[in-house]
């Protein structure tokens, strides 16, 4: 019954995002979603190509609807696997119930994930999910998901390492950690576009800024954004809002989790790991999502291997805030 309501509101979430976004004139897929899966390794070696190889392969036309419907049934794989890591590691922990209530209700996972749909976090959140639940094939899915984005070295790798070690094994840690270094480094330094990429690019979308995270190294991508962003004052204002928020948001959880779960401060710091994402990018909503998703991770993680503190009043003030975050991001969307 418990995972039938949980199915049930996951899926509620995700629908009113998309519903929101659709009454607000919002398109299901835009252009530059759909980039990812029209370039391929076939176009010459891109940086995140492997959405669009495997479409290729598939001989599947990316178009908004197809893009969506995969995208969609890898989230619903993803929610299944996350409910089932959960489930066998925190089965008889009185505090689950109100950690999946505020993890399926955060506007930074299953709402966030219908409100930006076919973006491939989806699919590094399910990597992320089966390394956990198959830790020998740890390694092969840290590598798939670093050929989706180079940000998943930081944003859930080191969860995968950090768990691995906890867990006493050793050397798979090890080889998930120098796999995806690896990958992330080729990536970086030799994933450009060839002339039949951007040939096919500039004919869906007109605006080349997207295109720069495959032409560019992390540092010379960061150096962009952020001097567009920062050194403009028309946009300046929203990012930092969007920004002060979802540090907020994050900021809640944290505090929420740390003070009501055990264990060594090492593992406690690495639900932090995320934020490093935006040093390399000013995408804040995709390290706050990750960042929800690895602190629930971590949660239940650390309070399988060493108990839960009791809540307090502070905490439960804490969690009731946490919860306004959800209603407060739908009104904005209705407002906006």
């Amino acid at each position: 019954m418990r995972f039938v309501a949980y199915v049930t509101v996951v899926n509620l979430a995700y629908i009113a995002a998309i519903f929101l976004d659709r009454i607000g004139g919002e398109s299901l897929a835009d252009g530059w979603v759909l980039v990812p899966y029209i370039l391929s390794y076939f176009h010459g070696f891109v940086k995140r190509g492997l959405p669009g190889t495997l479409f290729d392969l598939l001989n599947l036309q990316p178009t908004p609807f197809a893009v969506a419907l995969a995208y969609t049934l890898a989230l619903e794989i993803f929610a299944v696997m996350f409910y089932l890591f959960v489930v066998r590691n925190a089965r008889d922990n009185p505090l689950l119930p109100y950690m999946l209530i505020l993890f399926i209700l955060s506007p930074a996972t299953f709402f966030h994930m219908g409100d930006d749909v076919g973006r491939t976090d989806v699919y590094l959140l399910l990597l992320f999910t089966l390394s956990l639940m198959g830790p020998r094939l740890s390694p092969v899915f840290t590598a798939l998901a670093v050929l989706i984005h180079e940000g998943y070295a930081l944003l859930a790798m080191p969860s995968v390492v950090g768990y691995l070690f906890l867990k006493g094994r050793k050397t798979i840690a090890i080889v998930n950690g120098v796999v995806g270094v690896a990958v992330a480094i080729l990536t970086a330094t030799i994933g450009r576009l060839g002339p039949e990429g951007t040939s096919l690019y500039s004919s869906i979308l007109k605006d080349t800024d997207p295109l720069r995270p495959l032409i560019l190294t992390p540092l010379e991508n960061t150096v962009y954004f952020y001097r567009k962003f920062f050194l403009n004052p028309d946009t300046l204002p929203v990012v930092l809002l969007g920004f002060v928020s979802a540090i907020l948001l994050f900021s809640l959880y944290y505090v929420l989790f740390l003070r009501t779960v055990r264990g060594p401060m090492p593992y406690r710091l690495i639900p932090l790991t995320p934020l490093l994402m935006f040093l390399f990018g000013i995408d804040y909503f995709r390290w706050v999502s990750f960042g929800t998703v690895v602190l629930a991770v971590w949660w239940v993680i650390l309070s399988h291997e060493f108990g839960t503190v009791k809540p307090h009043k502070v905490d439960r003030l804490v969690y009731l805030l946490s919860l306004l975050a959800l209603p407060a991001e739908v009104l904005k969307e209705i407002l906006t």
